[in-house]
């Protein structure tokens, strides 16, 4: 169990951006198609003559529908669309615009050939081949394979060409690794809190009577998930999360309590009660998995330089969203439009409203 926030993947926009892009530009598409309708197939003639056509063509070009003789322009679909998905397929287009724009000049950009052994190489971790993974795409996230090879995996590997794989594992960290995945864990209650007075008070309780140590949890824990199991969660493993929970989980007996263990990185307050130990996965030997961890350390490695990487990248961009009204980053400009914006107002990290070209 971990009670750290979690770090913040920001170029796994790629995947929910996509989605609604996907979404919204499939929408557009299928409304913009000229559909063949019911009269048209039966070679039914229109009653209006080829003048009136002619000159309502321009208008019916730009109309997505007609309801009982009134027309709903594509305007008014674009802007539903804007105002129900705009802000997400704006962000996911911006930080994908970033990505493509930090290659600009390079020759090392991700490959076609690139792009289908990623593909492969995920579709094999699922046991699956790359026409069974490719449809499972289509199917779950509504792309289509090109629409997954642009928008996820191009901009997946060219973060990871950006970040660089020259990574290292240690003999501590395959250690470490191995006790989290194959070592004994401790089966434990919990109790989450966010005030350290209350959170006294409801250890005293737990102390005095270890029996309601469940029902505490569910009267007082902040938890939802934990609560709603009178305080019950997965095994606590080593090396998995938190160090003060950690230490204090593996130094209990089986019915003990804990002290109130602060956790600095969320202000929150937990008590724990030890109900005893798994025991260690047998017959799995170090030998038996240390590609396995390697390859899994290696990959938690990258990722954070993936992260790392687009932090950067998104705090040297200068981005003036005129659909939120915000502008984020660098405050150096690189086009001519320097002195056209320079009423747009720039301190630090904070947010201002752009104005538009």
């Amino acid at each position: 169990m971990s009670t750290k926030p979690k770090t913040t993947q920001k170029w796994m926009f790629i995947v929910g951006g996509t989605a609604l892009t996907v979404l919204v530009a499939g929408l557009l598409f299928q409304v913009m198609q000229p559909e063949t309708g019911k009269a048209a197939a039966r070679g039914e003639r229109s009653p209006r003559s080829n003048q009136a056509a002619s000159s309502t063509g321009q208008s019916r070009k730009r109309s997505v529908a007609r309801v009982n003789g009134q027309l709903i322009s594509y305007d008014q679909l674009a802007e539903e669309c804007v105002a129900r998905y705009g802000n997400k397929v704006l962000e996911g287009i911006i930080n994908r615009t970033m990505i493509q724009q930090a290659f600009e000049g390079k020759a090392d950009a991700p490959t076609a050939q690139d792009i289908e052994k990623e593909i492969r190489s995920i579709a094999k971790k699922f046991n699956l081949d790359t026409a069974q993974w490719l449809e499972m795409m289509h199917s779950q996230q509504e792309m289509t394979p090109d629409q997954y090879r642009r928008d996820v995996i191009w901009p997946m590997l060219a973060l990871k060409k950006l970040a660089g794989h020259d990574v290292k594992i240690t003999q501590k960290e395959l250690e470490e690794a191995y006790q989290r995945n194959y070592g004994e864990r401790v089966r434990a209650r919990v109790i989450i809190l966010d005030r350290i007075r209350q959170a006294q008070e409801v250890w005293e309780k737990a102390k005095n009577n270890p029996e309601n140590f469940g029902r505490l949890a569910m009267e007082y824990s902040i938890d939802s998930s934990s609560r709603a199991l009178e305080g019950k969660v997965p095994p606590i493993r080593r090396f998995s999360g938190s160090s003060e929970i950690e230490k204090a989980a593996f130094s209990l007996a089986d019915g003990e309590i804990s002290g109130v263990i602060q956790i600095p990185e969320n202000k929150h307050w937990v008590i724990i009660k030890c109900e005893g130990r798994t025991e260690p996965v047998s017959g799995v030997s170090m030998a038996d998995v240390r590609s396995i961890l390697e390859e899994e350390l290696r990959d938690e490695k990258v990722q954070l330089l993936v992260n790392k990487t687009f932090n950067t990248l998104e705090s040297k961009a200068r981005v003036d969203n005129y659909l939120t009204g915000v502008t984020t980053g660098s405050s150096k400009r690189s086009t001519a439009r320097t002195k056209q914006d320079s009423n747009i107002q720039q301190v630090g990290g904070t947010r201002t409203a752009p104005q538009r070209p």
